[in-house]
């Protein structure tokens, strides 16, 4: 089940941003984003929270800022659920993401939606990590 995050999920959400991620968010980066007017928080929950979208609604545009399933469920449809719900449940014309250049199985995810390359940005996560900045144009 997808839903909207409360307060009450925000210790799950971090608890995985910090598991899958080397640089993770701060816990009140998520508050932040809780409290932000253009922005939306979802999980994906069965028993547990096993994963979270967080995207940024500007009207035309939509950004997927966040987006993260735990380990153990990862492989399983949980991210492509969460993409597929971000991109049927909001009305932009464009999508934006960025994903480091290596994450092989996420670029993979966002092609499979017909997200493209269009930038690219040098040692964006750090020495050596670099980023791909992907767009979906909708219509």
């Amino acid at each position: 089940m997808i839903r909207l995050a409360t307060h009450n999920d925000l210790e799950d959400i971090y608890n995985i941003e910090v598991e899958v991620y080397d640089d993770p968010w701060s816990l009140e980066s998520f508050e932040n984003e809780l409290e932000s007017s253009t922005s939306y928080v979802y999980v994906y929950e069965e028993e547990q929270i096993i994963g979270f979208v967080i995207y940024w609604d500007l009207g035309e545009e939509v950004e997927i800022a966040n987006i993260a399933v735990k380990k153990s469920f990862q492989g399983k449809g949980v991210g492509r659920k969460l993409l597929d719900f971000v991109l049927n449940n909001t009305d932009a014309l464009y999508y934006y993401l960025e994903v480091e250049s290596n994450n092989e199985k996420a670029i993979k995810l966002y092609t499979s939606f017909g997200f493209l390359e269009y930038n690219f940005r040098k040692h964006y996560y750090g020495l050596n990590r670099h980023a791909k900045l992907m767009k979906l144009i909708k219509g």
